[in-house]
């Protein structure tokens, strides 16, 4: 470590003798030292500089259950008495589908013949 700034004016009984001035080729060398420290030093410390923020998504809304009425073989049904009766993991692939309830209930038949083949029954 330096015992002395290099600004500092030097010392009538320096023992090492007079202090000669920089040159352009020192001073760059000096500056570029010095930034690789700075840079460095900011490296070291970045962390601690920057502490995480921890992101937490917002939960998803649940879907609101269709509930509405339909009509089926010229019968007006309330989808919530008959959804007991209707294959969960069918109602799972097309409960977001856009469109109605009678939409939705129109493709859960279609959905249950393929998967079934046969006509869905409300009892």
């Amino acid at each position: 470590m330096s015992d002395h700034d290099r600004k500092d004016l030097p010392h009538p009984n320096n023992p090492r003798g007079p202090v000669e001035n920089e040159t352009a080729e020192t001073r760059r060398q000096r500056v570029a030292k010095a930034n690789e420290n700075q840079d460095e030093a900011l490296e070291e410390t970045f962390p601690a500089s920057d502490p995480v923020s921890p992101f937490i998504p917002a939960k998803m809304p649940e879907p609101e259950a269709r509930t509405g009425s339909v009509t089926y073989e010229g019968r007006s049904y309330e989808l919530r008495d008959i959804r007991a009766q209707m294959d969960a993991e069918l109602v799972a692939t097309i409960e977001n589908m856009p469109g109605s309830d009678q939409d939705f209930f129109n493709a859960y038949l279609l959905a249950h013949a393929d998967k079934y083949g046969e006509r869905f029954r409300v009892s």
